[in-house]
């Protein structure tokens, strides 16, 4: 952006001036990732209770050990906040944090350059930190969750990474009545390579 707005300065980054080294090394990385979470469906909780999950945010850290150029494993650490719609009507206190680990496998591809494409599997446990009691009348605790992402990266500089990425996610529910929710969450993160 401050190359726009100061045109005449020299060029702040130039990614042809960058070098990139090794490439064929394996693309292990570790990295901190922002999340914003986009609900699939509506619940229903006994009779005349409609929830409707609606939007959340989450961040956390993620790192994955790759055996060779394409195949590794890893997994992430995060902490979200889930807001909840009831009867049409969204109050501030109808929400939920929760705390998620999860561990799978990762694919890598190069694409194009500097371009990677990346792909993962992961399955954890999901702990709800707080449940506000007075809306949800059976509270878990938490439970297995999954995920399953797409990223596309670019390589910054030799060290350095940015990645865009689309993951569906499977949770369980704050409530007895339905075992599991699920949503797609839009991601960006920044990764260092090692």
């Amino acid at each position: 952006l401050s190359d726009l707005v100061f045109p005449s300065h020299p060029k702040s980054y130039n990614p042809s001036s960058v070098i990139l080294f090794n490439t064929d090394k394996n693309p292990s990385f570790v990295g901190t990732f922002a999340g914003f979470y986009l609900p699939l469906k509506q619940y229903t909780i006994g009779e005349k209770i409609k929830r409707k999950a609606c939007n959340g945010g989450t961040f956390g850290f993620e790192g994955a050990y790759f055996l060779n150029q394409h195949w590794g494993v890893g997994g992430q650490v995060n902490i979200s906040n889930v807001n909840y719609i009831l009867d049409g009507d969204q109050r501030i206190e109808d929400t939920s944090n929760l705390l998620s680990a999860k561990l799978g496998g990762y694919f890598s591809q190069s694409l194009y350059q500097r371009l990677y494409f990346m792909a993962k599997a992961l399955c954890g446990y999901t702990y709800y930190l707080n449940i506000n009691n007075d809306v949800f009348d059976n509270p878990k605790s938490g439970g297995i969750g999954a995920l399953a992402g797409i990223n596309l990266g670019l390589r910054a500089k030799q060290y350095l990474d940015f990645k865009i990425g689309l993951d569906y996610e499977i949770f369980p529910s704050p409530v007895k009545e339905i075992s599991n929710m699920n949503a797609l969450v839009l991601t960006g993160s920044a990764n260092i390579r090692f």
